[in-house]
């Protein structure tokens, strides 16, 4: 039986910390309901988010 290791996907997994960004935005909208968001980039990058919030 062979041994097995986390090692590859560890050393993936920190590699891929490198290259997360924190972007953070205050609206100066007021009121309630869904707002949509939409990013881009001047780089052709894949950029993980969420489709919008809701404003309480």
């Amino acid at each position: 039986m062979d041994f097995v290791t986390f090692n590859p996907y560890l050393r993936e997994y920190k590699e891929l910390l490198k290259y997360q960004w924190l972007i953070t935005y205050r609206s100066s909208l007021t009121g309630k309901g869904f707002r949509r968001i939409q990013f881009e980039t001047d780089y052709d990058i894949n950029l993980n988010h969420p489709v919008g919030y809701s404003a309480k």
